[in-house]
């Protein structure tokens, strides 16, 4: 219907050319919502979460912008939506019945199955039911800065306003991939960010390697592989550099990774990385491990957030209110390379001088003995995250991780146990 808007009517004029059987200089009136107008994207959104009701849809209780679509208390289909895109997976009965009222609704101008691209990201449904994304064309159009070889000499001089741009435009691109699809670019991404605003002609060779880097390990590619809810656990792996480096103070980072419930013994088992953040601190520590302990509980709580929308994409019926039973069946491990933390974590009493450090280890701790949550120490050589907190580490595991989709945590005993023996060695070596 037509829009009462209350700053008034709005018109306009024809468009160059005319429009057929209107009368050349006459005046629109604007009736309804038009693209480009401040009420458009409103009133788009509440003209589809109508379709949505009217289509059989039920809207997430976690998320207005994602739907599920139940037959007789089954999930065949769940459908997500980012303005006017919409993403999309279920059974062909999903697709037959419920995409086809949407098709029949709204004439959408692209329409791709099993892979294609989705804001930005190219995705595609392999033959075993995974699920790869990556972000290969997009950095191949990546481009350096362009330096004279006289300006390559001023390593010191400060950037002009067009060179700061450029960096500008460097670090948006470098930050768009990272947190779309390449963590192993994190600590790389978050160095360039951090300079621009004192940065100097010798930082500009450092932001021309990261394009470099990207575009050469163009082909990472994030998978999501299939797991049986019934062995779903989330991993969260994360870590920290506190004042190590001069162009990475207190950076944080955590991934979380859909995996199996025997990741605690020691094997290696399928990882899907589903969500992952490298950060500077949002407040001041005093010690290695406050920066840790920060970041794993930040890690922590949006592991814990993620599980409640896998319990509710398992239950029709599901209760925001009333879902812990079912969110205790989906274990949380969390990882860290911090001994004095995990000590810290599973001592039975006591807590550190710090006081506002003392409340988060006292929550953390909670969540470990009533939540289902697990906290692991592994050796550093084993962080998964190590990369996107310094850009002295070589992402080497990532990607590793990420190309076979595979990952283990050495159990703890067995790891100092190694350690001891490493140590043994290379003193009798001297």
């Amino acid at each position: 219907g037509s829009l009462c808007r209350e700053q008034g009517a709005l018109f306009v004029e024809l468009p160059p050319g005319g429009a057929p059987g209107i009368e050349k200089g006459s005046l629109l009136r604007i009736k309804k919502a038009v693209y480009g107008l401040i009420d458009a994207p409103r009133e788009w959104y509440t003209a589809l979460q109508q379709t949505m009701d009217e289509s059989g849809f039920k809207r997430s209780q976690l998320d207005s912008c994602l739907y599920y679509a139940w037959e007789k208390g089954r999930l065949i289909g769940a459908l997500a939506i980012h303005v006017d895109d919409i993403l999309f997976t279920g059974t062909r009965e999903f697709q037959d019945i419920y995409m086809e009222k949407l098709r029949a609704k709204y004439p959408f101008k692209h329409w791709k199955m099993n892979e294609g691209e989705f804001l930005g990201r190219y995705l595609k449904k392999n033959n075993d039911g995974s699920i790869s994304v990556n972000q290969k064309e997009y950095c191949d159009k990546m481009k350096t800065i362009e330096l004279t070889r006289e300006r390559r000499r001023e390593k010191e001089a400060d950037l002009n306003e067009k060179e700061r741009s450029q960096l500008r435009g460097v670090a948006g691109a470098l930050n768009w991939i990272t947190t779309a699809t390449r963590p192993d670019m994190a600590a790389a991404t978050a160095s360039v960010q951090q300079k621009i605003t004192s940065a100097k002609v010798g930082d500009i060779a450092q932001a021309n390697q990261a394009v470099a880097e990207a575009r050469d390990h163009k082909h990472v590619t994030i998978t999501i592989q299939s797991i049986p809810m019934s062995e779903l656990a989330l991993l969260v792996t994360a870590d920290a550099s506190w004042t190590s480096e001069n162009d990475l103070k207190s950076q944080g980072a955590y991934m979380i990774c859909a995996t199996t419930k025997d990741v605690e013994q020691g094997h290696p088992v399928t990882v899907s990385p589903l969500k992952w953040k490298s950060q500077k601190q949002e407040r001041a520590v005093s010690s290695t491990l406050a920066a840790e302990l920060l970041t794993v509980s930040k890690g922590v709580a949006e592991a814990t957030w993620m599980r409640h929308f896998f319990c509710e994409a398992s239950l029709e019926n599901y209760d925001l209110t009333n879902d812990e039973r079912q969110c205790m069946n989906i274990p949380i491990i969390a990882v860290t390379d911090n001994k004095p933390l995990y000590d810290h974590i599973h001592a039975d009493h006591g807590i550190c001088q710090d006081k506002r450090l003392a409340i988060e280890i006292l929550l953390l701790r909670r969540d470990v003995r009533r939540y289902n949550v697990t906290l692991r120490w592994i050796d550093t050589a084993q962080m998964l995250v190590d990369c996107m907190t310094k850009t002295r580490i070589k992402p080497q595991l990532m990607r590793h991780v990420l190309a076979t989709g595979r990952y283990a945590i050495m159990e703890e005993n067995a790891m100092l146990e190694a350690k001891r023996a490493h140590r043994h060695t290379r003193n009798a070596m001297k």
